[in-house]
């Protein structure tokens, strides 16, 4: 498949997501997933086709290329680009209605039924913009994302957060980072990021009000040694957060030999 899995551990609360997929959705068409995709998503599948279980239970939607060629990471996608995704991913026939066919599917086969969380992204409002004009565009996107999500009728699919698409928090953003934080809490949700390894911000996650944060390990894609997965699991540990697996479909960081090099590495105690 054509898209890059980024997968996701967190054992902070009993009811919180703790095997999280990331799943790129954006206006390269290649990424868009079906409904048997999603079903190698929803259950382990095994060599011979069997379902022999649940897999992931939470789905963590984003994207980076906008329709308009700009960018929902740095801040350059326009507020048609904001509803364009969603449109692409709670509208009619998108990925959430594949999402939710898959799960029904798996779940038939397995004869029972567990509940699947999904977290949004909120894109970087564009920082040529002013405060308020900042924070209005993240309200009337928490806002549409959760009326969606309320006309779903199906009751093993739940909304528990939003996802700060920005890998890095600069002091620019910190207010408008803060208050994003304070809008997604009043609706009773979940605030999650998953900075860069030396991004902005990560020493104060929980000054600006994040509830999950997931530390890139950077590893798979540049040209960085095995002492990286010391470095990262003692970082972890000190600040209280979790890791991210990377998993691209591809090499980049010259010391692989192929590109599922990472998980091993990952996997096995170094």
């Amino acid at each position: 498949m054509a898209y890059m899995i980024n997968v996701y551990g967190y054992d902070h609360v009993d009811s919180s997501p703790s095997r999280i997929v990331l799943v790129y959705i954006d206006s390269r068409k290649n990424f868009f997933l079906d409904v048997r995709d999603y079903e190698y998503l929803v259950g382990y599948i095994n060599e011979n086709g069997r379902v022999q279980d649940t897999f992931f239970d939470s789905f963590l939607f984003l994207g980076i290329v906008a329709p308009s060629g700009g960018s929902y990471e740095t801040g350059t996608a326009t507020s048609s680009d904001w509803k364009w995704f969603l449109d692409t991913i709670l509208g009619p026939d998108g990925q959430i209605d594949k999402l939710i066919k898959a799960h029904k599917n798996i779940c038939r086969i397995l004869g029972k039924f567990n509940v699947i969380k999904v977290i949004i992204m909120i894109p970087r409002p564009s920082p040529d913009l002013g405060y308020e004009e900042r924070i209005n565009l993240v309200k009337w996107y928490v806002n549409n994302t959760i009326n969606s999500f309320r006309k779903i009728k199906y009751d093993k699919i739940r909304l528990v957060g939003f996802y700060w698409m920005s890998e890095s928090v600069s002091e620019n953003d910190v207010k408008l980072v803060k208050n994003v934080s304070k809008i997604i809490h009043s609706k009773e949700l979940f605030f999650y990021w998953i900075p860069y390894y030396n991004a902005k911000g990560i020493d104060s996650w929980r000054s600006l009000g994040f509830d999950y944060v997931m530390l890139q390990p950077n590893f798979a894609f540049y040209d960085v040694g095995l002492e990286r997965f010391r470095d990262v699991d003692k970082r972890i540990r000190a600040l209280g957060i979790g890791v991210e697996m990377e998993l691209p479909l591809y090499k980049r960081n010259p010391r692989l030999e192929d590109w599922n090099n990472p998980l091993y590495f990952t996997l096995t105690p170094q």
